[in-house]
C-alpha cells in the first residue's frame, strides 16, 4: 500500500486569480499541515506509552547509510519516535509561515492591490516565499468615434 501524501511539501509556483481565492488556499494549506501535526503527535504519545522509550527526543543509534538513505532495523520503535520528532520539527515552521503568510494577504489592499488582481504564489518546500501581482486591466472605456467628412457631388 502506497500512502496518500495528505499535505504539498513541493515547490511551485501558483496561479490565482483574486486575492479570496489565494486565501482559501493557504487556510487549507494550514488546516493540511495542522491535522498533519496532530497525525504525528498521536503517534508519538502512542510510542511514548511504551516503557521502554524515554520522555525525550530519542539519539538512535544503528542508523546505516545505504547510499543517500540511512536505514535502521536494530530498534525500529525508537528510530519511529526519531522520525517523528524530526517530523514535527519540519512540521512547525511550515504553519509558521503560513500563518505569516495568511497575514501578509490583509495587507496586500494597502500596497495597492485590487481584490481582483490575480497574483503568483511561489512555495518552496510547501511554504509560501512570494506573492507576485498581476493587475489585471481596468474594463477600457468605451471609445465613441465621429466621423466627419464631407462628399463632393457630381
Amino acid at each position: 500500500m502506497i500512502p496518500e501524501i495528505s499535505f504539498d511539501t513541493s515547490t511551485s509556483m501558483l496561479k490565482f486569480h483574486a486575492t479570496a481565492d489565494l486565501r482559501r488556499y493557504l487556510k487549507r494549506a494550514l488546516e493540511a499541515n495542522l491535522r498533519e501535526m496532530d497525525k504525528v503527535s498521536d503517534v508519538i504519545a502512542l510510542v511514548m506509552r511504551d516503557d521502554r522509550i524515554d520522555s525525550e527526543s530519542p539519539s538512535v543509534k544503528g542508523w546505516v547509510k545505504a547510499g543517500t538513505v540511512f536505514v535502521n532495523k536494530s530498534d525500529p520503535e525508537k528510530a519511529t519516535l526519531d522520525v517523528l520528532f524530526a517530523l514535527t520539527r519540519e512540521i512547525k515552521p511550515r504553519i509558521a509561515q503560513i500563518q505569516e503568510a495568511l497575514k501578509a494577504t490583509e495587507k496586500l489592499e494597502s500596497l495597492g492591490v485590487d481584490a481582483e488582481d490575480a497574483l503568483l504564489l511561489y512555495t518552496k518546500f510547501g511554504m509560501p516565499e512570494r506573492f507576485i501581482v498581476i493587475k489585471t486591466d481596468a474594463p477600457e472605456e468605451q471609445q465613441t468615434f465621429e466621423l466627419k467628412a464631407s462628399y463632393i457631388t457630381q
